[in-house]
C-alpha cells in the first residue's frame, strides 16, 4: 500500500515520495492462543452435548416448611415386574392415570417406567414402587437380594392385592405377603393409624384411607375374556358369578430400621385408578402416597 505525499506551490519542488508500509504481522503467540481458545471450545460444546444425552434426571423435592402444598421437584415412579411377577394388563392405565393425577395436583414432574424389572439396577433410583399381582408368584434369588438392597437404601414400595376375595386371601395376595417377609427381616403387618404422614403429606385425609373396592362386586375379568372366547368356540359360558370384596378399613405398615419401609393395601386403589371418572379421593391417596415417599427421612429421594 503506498501513500503519495502531495507538494504545494509554497513547498519545495515538488517530489513524490512513495512510503512503502510493510504489511503488519500478528505474532505466532496470538495465533496459537486463538487456536487453543477454538479447541477448548469445541471440546466444551462436545461436553455439554454428550452431558444433555447421558443426564439423567434425580429424583427430589424442594419443601416449603410453611405450606406442606409448596413442594416442586422431580420424581419417577415405577410399576414392578418380576420374572414371574406380572402385573395386570387390563389395570395397567391405573398407574398412568396415577402419575397424571401427580402432575395435575403437584408442582412434582412426574414420569413413570411402567416396566421395572426387580433384578434391574434402576430399582435403586425408584423412590417410590408399585408392586400389584392377581396370580402366585415366588421371587428369584437376584430379585430378593436387589429387594433387600432397595429396603436398605431407602426405598419406598406400596404393594396392593387387587383381588381381595372374601374368606381368604387371594393368590397374588398371599404371594405379595410372602415376598415382603422374605426380603424384610423380621417384617410385621401393623395397621397404619390415622394420625401417620401417609394420610397428611399433601392431601388431608384425617378419617384414615378412602373407601377402595370393599363393599363392591365384580366379575373376574378373565372369566369374561374366557367366556367370549367360549362363545367363539361355540361352547357354553361359565356363569359369571360376581365376588364379594373383602371389607378392609385401614392399610398396613411394614417397617425397616424403624422407616416405613412398604405398605400393603387390601383396597385395591389400582382399580380406582383405572376408571375414568368417580375416583379423585383414591388418586388424591396415591399423590399423598407418592409425596410421602419422597418427603420421609432416610427415603431415597433428595430433600432440599
Amino acid at each position: 500500500m503506498m501513500d503519495i505525499m502531495a507538494c504545494t506551490q509554497d513547498s519545495h519542488p515538488c517530489k513524490e515520495d512513495i512510503v512503502m508500509k510493510a504489511p503488519s504481522l500478528v505474532p505466532l503467540k496470538t495465533i496459537f492462543v486463538q487456536v487453543a481458545v477454538s479447541l477448548l471450545l469445541i471440546v466444551a460444546f462436545a461436553l455439554v452435548a454428550t452431558a444433555q444425552l447421558t443426564y439423567e434426571k434425580k429424583s427430589g423435592v424442594f419443601v416449603d416448611p410453611r405450606n406442606k402444598q409448596k413442594i416442586v421437584g422431580y420424581i419417577k415412579i415405577a410399576s414392578a415386574w418380576g420374572e414371574q411377577l406380572r402385573p395386570p394388563q387390563d389395570l395397567s392405565r391405573g398407574i398412568i392415570n396415577l402419575k397424571e393425577a401427580m402432575n395435575r395436583y403437584t408442582k412434582i414432574e412426574t414420569e413413570l417406567d411402567d416396566h421395572l424389572v426387580l433384578s434391574s439396577e434402576r430399582l435403586f433410583k425408584m423412590p417410590f414402587v408399585y408392586v400389584t399381582s392377581k396370580e402366585a408368584f415366588q421371587l428369584t434369588e437376584t430379585e430378593r437380594e436387589n429387594l433387600r438392597m432397595y429396603f436398605d437404601m431407602g426405598g419406598f414400595m406400596v404393594v396392593e392385592n387387587t383381588a381381595p376375595e372374601v374368606g381368604d386371601f387371594s393368590k397374588g395376595g398371599a404371594s405379595l405377603r410372602q415376598m415382603l417377609r422374605d426380603v424384610i427381616p423380621n417384617a410385621r403387618f401393623a395397621p397404619i393409624p390415622n394420625s401417620h404422614g401417609i394420610y397428611h403429606s399433601f392431601f388431608d385425609f384425617n378419617d384414615g384411607p378412602p373407601q377402595g373396592i370393599e363393599g363392591e362386586s365384580y366379575v373376574n375379568p378373565s372369566l369374561k375374556e374366557i367366556n367370549k372366547q367360549r362363545e367363539k368356540d361355540g361352547l357354553s359360558t361359565i356363569p359369571e358369578i360376581p365376588i364379594e370384596q373383602k371389607k378392609t378399613y385401614f392399610l398396613e405398615g411394614v417397617y425397616h430400621k424403624g422407616r416405613l419401609a412398604a405398605i400393603y393395601s387390601d383396597k385395591a386403589y389400582i382399580r380406582k385408578w383405572n376408571d375414568t371418572s368417580n375416583n379423585e379421593p383414591q388418586l388424591r391417596m396415591g399423590v399423598n402416597l407418592i409425596v410421602y415417599s419422597l418427603i420421609q427421612d432416610g427415603g431415597i429421594g433428595e430433600k432440599y
